[in-house]
């Protein structure tokens, strides 16, 4: 039988309450449609919510995010599914995404809210920012899913054979003892990574039995950080966009935001150009996800709530959100978590003239390239958004961001 009549025969079922009839049907729609349609497994995992049968839910709505990452209603069951299951932090990184991409979405800004309340409870799991990176797949927003880059693409690459130390930040604490402020050129650094700085060899000595753990990685990701720590200043080409997430977060569409601390995680990572030599990559936006601080870690939890509570005092009246740029990790580093100061961390500030501004039906975003020499404007949709901070990296003809070679 064809797919659509199946489908709406499942409809039929699921309106007169006849939930595993539907269920059925759905399968056989999908079955019939060869497993080709987000739709029919975004409906498969309604059925299944109905009936309590959560695990089948969360593994049906997944399967319709890996067909459509951009759908709401998928996302959105999923969230319900992993709610159901106990998974509240799983739960909560799914409806963020959902209230992002569809903020005037009532049923998704509620059932934030309340996973929200009912995730403020002794013993609460709380996620890394590397979890968080395989807790969002497919993320609704990001590249993880494109596919390699082509040859015919114009060359901005660069080697990771040949890129220097990243810059390092004044001031700087000793990764030994902890205690020691340190002049960044008086500092010693780690010879392989040149990231870990130290007061001296003894404190070196002391820290090498941690610090082992994630050398290898921060070496090979040293262009990556580098980048990280120059996007973490304000930058007036990407700070707008991605303030435009902020704005998003804060429910400016809507009126009023989530009553929570967020920060905004960029995950960056490294992607083979096809048709050149084995070393050379360029600079890909993998993920951005916005989500409560509550949920991470402790030590990540107050070191945005101290970036905020700063920024608070130093621009009052306006609206803070936490900005964490992290490299990529696709190394096992064993059980032990990476630390989570690995990245970059700032916050991003948005008074109320802005959100006014973003309020007007139809506004756009008109930024001065870098790469291009010329004023560009943009839609307030977040997927373009992201492919144009990707297509600012890639054409960067003045080298600004230091990813050429």
């Amino acid at each position: 039988m064809d797919a659509t009549k199946l489908n709406e025969m499942a409809k039929s079922h699921f309106r007169d309450g006849q939930y595993a009839q539907a269920a059925e049907k759905y399968q056989a729609a999908i079955a019939a449609d060869g497993r080709k349609s987000a739709l029919y497994f975004s409906n498969l995992a309604a059925a299944y919510l109905k009936l309590q049968n959560f695990e089948s839910a969360q593994t049906a709505a997944h399967d319709a995010l890996l067909i459509d990452c951009h759908s709401v209603k998928a996302r959105y069951r999923r969230a319900m599914a992993r709610r159901g299951l106990g998974l509240l932090a799983h739960s909560i990184v799914d409806l963020s995404s959902a209230v992002i991409t569809d903020p005037l979405s009532r049923e998704v800004r509620s059932a934030f809210l309340e996973t929200m309340r009912m995730y403020e409870t002794p013993g609460k799991h709380t996620l890394g920012v590397n979890e968080l990176r395989t807790i969002d797949f497919p993320p609704a927003h990001g590249s993880v899913l494109a596919a390699p880059v082509t040859k015919d693409l114009p060359p901005p690459v660069f080697s990771t054979e040949t890129r220097e130390a990243p810059s390092v930040q004044s001031p700087v604490f000793c990764n030994g003892c902890h205690m020691q402020t340190l002049d960044p050129e008086q500092a010693l650094y780690c010879t392989k990574c040149g990231t870990s700085p130290y007061c001296n060899a003894a404190c070196q000595r002391a820290d090498w039995p941690s610090h082992k753990v994630r050398c290898s990685v921060l070496a090979r990701y040293k262009v990556v950080m580098n980048l990280a720590d120059k996007l973490g200043q304000p930058d007036p080409y990407f700070r707008p966009l991605l303030e435009m997430y902020a704005l998003r977060a804060i429910g400016s569409h809507v009126g009023c935001g989530p009553p929570c601390r967020l920060v905004l995680v960029v995950h960056l990572g490294m992607v083979p150009v096809s048709g050149e030599s084995a070393h050379t990559q360029r600079l890909s936006v993998e993920q951005i996800s916005v989500i409560p601080t509550t949920i991470l870690r402790k030590q990540m939890e107050q070191s945005y709530d101290l970036l905020l509570g700063l920024g608070a005092v130093t621009y009052p009246g306006t609206h803070m959100v936490g900005l964490s740029f992290c490299p990529t990790m696709d190394v096992d580093l064993g059980p032990k978590e990476p630390p989570e100061s690995f990245g970059t961390t700032s916050t991003i500030k948005i008074s109320p003239e802005e959100v006014k501004r973003r309020q007007i039906p139809g506004s756009s975003i008109k930024l001065k390239s870098r790469s291009f020499g010329m004023t560009r404007e943009f839609e307030l949709d977040l997927h373009i958004l992201y492919r144009a901070i990707e297509d600012e990296l890639e054409m960067d003809a003045g080298n600004y961001y230091g990813l050429r070679v």
